[in-house]
């Protein structure tokens, strides 16, 4: 152990006792071998470069952490997408065991209108934008979905006037 340099503990706790300080001030630190504290890190220099190493070491790690976030934010997206879709896919067949004399009533192409259209729902749901993005916007993509879900919808509501 280095000797301490500085006021003695009695002056040192009369201080801390006029200040409020707990005696951590400037005034406790280690003078000997160029280090400052208890923990004996090197001089400011070195703290800067050390403070400067953390810094750094939590960027790479939030850097690390964004593109494994991104990963995993993707493929829980596409479990959505996919649950979304048996959800939809699961309501269509429930509708169709409520109502199977309306589907009858349907003419054959109506009933191939329907069943594509949904499936072409599923589709794009599932493999979502990316797939047309060269083609349409996002607002067309959309737009797209809302068009075959009113063509589906217009197919059963003609199909019961009759």
């Amino acid at each position: 152990f280095c000797r301490r340099t500085g006021p003695s503990r009695r002056a040192r706790a009369e201080t801390a006792r006029l200040t409020g300080s707990a005696g951590r001030g400037p005034l406790s630190a280690h003078l000997c071998n160029g280090t400052s504290g208890t923990r004996g890190y090197p001089s400011r220099v070195s703290i800067g470069v050390r403070n400067t190493i953390i810094i750094l070491g939590i960027a790479a790690l939030a850097v690390v952490w964004e593109r494994a976030f991104s990963v995993a934010v993707s493929s829980v997206s596409q479990i959505i997408s996919v649950l979304f879709v048996v959800a939809i896919l699961a309501a269509g067949v429930q509708y169709f065991r409520r109502n199977q004399l309306a589907w009858l009533v349907l003419r054959p192409w109506q009933r191939a209108a329907v069943v594509l259209s949904a499936l072409a729902i599923a589709f794009l749901v599932i493999a979502g934008y990316p797939l047309l993005a060269d083609r349409i916007t996002p607002l067309g993509y959309l737009a797209l979905i809302a068009a075959l879900v009113l063509l589906i919808w217009w197919i059963i509501r003609d199909s019961r006037k009759l």
